[in-house]
């Protein structure tokens, strides 16, 4: 695309606004994904006392565990709407899930469309177009951050003070 044609495009007010799908190519799951990797991770964490190590109740874990076992929702978030006691727990346990898939190997390497919007708004020259953008994102990982915080710091020119030269 040429430099004007990416003025023009964020020349208004741009919002981005991401859901789970944005990462999906980065190994995150989709909800019915993230809501089987939870029910899995549940079973073995109550097995070995982990969730009570946290300072979490063994009521509370078996109460989450058998509501969340049976529970027809389709996603981790519907579930937490209904049962709005076991939303600490249910964080805990997102985190829990998503966390381990956070590491630079599948984010940095990876490219996709993360790479083709920091190269789009232009990071790496002395003037990226980032004015009139702001990003929303709804996702529990944190991979869009990573990857846009990671890659400006590493690949965006200090600029050398006139005294230095």
């Amino acid at each position: 695309m040429a430099e004007e044609e990416k003025i023009k495009f964020f020349k208004e007010r741009t919002v981005l606004v991401l859901g789970a799908g944005a990462s999906k190519d980065y190994g995150f799951p989709l909800g019915a994904e993230l809501k089987r990797k939870i029910r899995e991770n549940t079973s073995s964490l109550i097995n070995n006392r982990a969730l009570e190590g946290a300072g979490y109740e063994p009521t509370e874990i078996l109460e989450f565990s058998n509501a969340f076992h049976y529970s027809e929702h389709s996603t981790i978030d519907q579930f937490l709407d209904h049962k709005t006691s076991l939303r600490k727990l249910g964080s805990y346990l997102i985190a829990g899930a998503l966390s381990p898939l956070e590491q630079d190997k599948n984010l940095l390497k990876k490219g996709g469309w993360y790479k083709d919007l920091y190269q789009f708004l232009c990071f790496s020259e002395a003037e990226p177009i980032v004015s009139n953008l702001s990003v929303v994102t709804l996702n529990y990982d944190r991979s869009f951050e990573h990857y846009m915080t990671k890659t400006i710091d590493f690949n965006v020119p200090v600029p050398i003070p006139l005294s230095d030269c």
